[in-house]
């Protein structure tokens, strides 16, 4: 995998979700700021550590990362200390903000969450599974983390997560509105359907999961695409 003309030497697990069409879209439209880099920021749901290694290689020097799944936490150690040899790195075993000590503040917070409901089947059964699966609503969770995550952001910083067309959009936002001084989409990307279940299909989770989530309560009527928008909420002191 290339990033600003440099190799990313990822160890992949079948437990970890490998990169994926949302991750690059992530990795490729994130914007350094340089008052950003002289602080510590924090990956949020790293999984196989590549957002974090993208950022490393865009300068900044202070790395945090963090994963629910203990198996993509130690993925992730191999892969930031394998690409990132003059960083700063710490990473956490955290159901996202619980572990991450309330005296450390970033200047940058980044998220690709997990994007769909929990199948009607129960709980999550594997780790791979925590990458897709939240809970049982997607305002609640996506409004937790806006809530909780400028307690974790110095004065001037900022948070920058994805959202799917099928979520609550305007709700994320009008959320965040109530915490930071600017809210706004920053990008977009058409995604097709088919494409992304071929995905989830060949990393091995099985599709009728992803597609009883989808459709559930007509979120998706009768589209080929999707869109996935990247979201930024700045603080400014």
């Amino acid at each position: 995998m290339i990033f600003n003309n440099r190799e990313i030497c990822l160890q992949k697990s079948e437990d970890v979700m490998p990169p994926s069409e949302w991750t690059k879209f992530f990795i490729n439209n994130i914007q350094p700021n340089n008052y950003e880099k002289d602080y510590p920021i924090l990956d949020l749901g790293t999984g196989s550590g590549v957002i974090s290694i993208t950022l490393g290689f865009l300068g900044y020097k202070f790395i945090h990362a963090s994963d629910i799944n203990p198996i993509a936490v130690d993925l992730a150690k191999i892969n930031l200390s394998k690409n990132l040899t003059d960083c700063e790195i710490n990473i956490y075993k955290s159901d996202l903000f619980m572990n991450i000590p309330e005296t450390r503040k970033f200047s940058l917070i980044v998220f690709n969450p997990p994007s769909f409901e929990r199948p009607q089947r129960g709980r999550i059964e594997s780790f791979l599974e925590y990458s897709f699966f939240y809970g049982e609503s997607a305002d609640q969770f996506i409004c937790d983390v806006i809530n909780t995550a400028p307690e974790y952001l110095l004065p001037e910083g900022r948070m920058v997560f994805l959202a799917p067309s099928f979520h609550p959009i305007m709700r994320y936002i009008t959320t965040a509105q109530k915490y930071f001084n600017t809210v706004k989409i920053i990008n977009s990307k058409s995604i097709l359907w088919s494409k992304y279940l071929t995905y989830i299909d060949e990393i091995g989770l099985p599709v009728e999961m992803i597609t009883q989530t989808i459709f559930k309560n007509n979120k998706v009527i009768n589209s080929d695409y999707f869109s996935l928008h990247m979201i930024e909420a700045q603080k400014n002191g």
